[in-house]
């Protein structure tokens, strides 16, 4: 192939992959079109989140908080892995869950990943709580005592289930000290000529 030929091939390649991504395709993976709606979503992460804290109270901790901006990343995530079609903890940009969570700017202290795809059961939710727990890694993410805060992220086509629950510990939030300073009420002297001194003394 002549050199012009190629820069030719190069160039017809290029205008292809922008022609999809403006179309809103993409053409190395799959299409967001395809993804169920974030109403039918959110309740399966819900479900999830509700899973793990229940995970937690069968060993004796605390309940994590959901976390808006954990749950959104979580998702972003999942998404990510369904649309290009990769299934690891670091991104094909080479960005991984702590690279994702300062990029949406969170205060965290320590953060940890747990991610899970199945596809062809009748409760996707359950069976990937339940595969998470009994894989060691995973299950010490989910019975950590070192985080607050989880947010679970979902992406699923109704077939295939993506799933990402992204731990942290979040940094101490700021507290608002309120003073109250106790003021005793005036109490007249019963003789308004007696003198301060033989009220005092009396």
């Amino acid at each position: 192939m002549s050199e012009k030929m190629r820069f030719i091939s190069i160039g017809i390649i290029l205008a292809l992959s922008i022609f999809f991504a403006g179309c809103g395709k993409n053409p190395f993976g799959s299409d967001v079109g395809e993804l169920l709606p974030i109403s039918e979503i959110i309740p399966l992460e819900d479900e999830m989140f509700d899973m793990i804290n229940s995970d937690r109270a069968d060993s004796g901790l605390g309940a994590l908080v959901e976390n808006e901006a954990l749950r959104q990343v979580a998702r972003d995530h999942s998404e990510d892995m369904y649309l290009r079609d990769f299934f690891d903890h670091v991104n094909p940009d080479g960005e991984s869950p702590a690279d994702r969570a300062d990029n949406a700017g969170i205060d965290y202290v320590i953060i940890g990943e747990n991610i899970q795809m199945n596809s062809g059961h009748s409760n996707p939710v359950e069976y990937a709580e339940e595969a998470l727990m009994a894989s060691s890694p995973h299950r010490a993410n989910i019975l950590s005592d070192e985080y607050n805060a989880v947010g679970v992220g979902i992406a699923s086509d109704g077939d295939k289930y993506y799933f990402t629950q992204l731990f942290a510990e979040l940094s101490t939030p700021t507290y608002e000290f309120i003073t109250t300073i106790y003021v005793p009420a005036k109490i007249p002297w019963p003789n308004p000529f007696e003198t301060f001194n033989e009220a005092w003394n009396r």
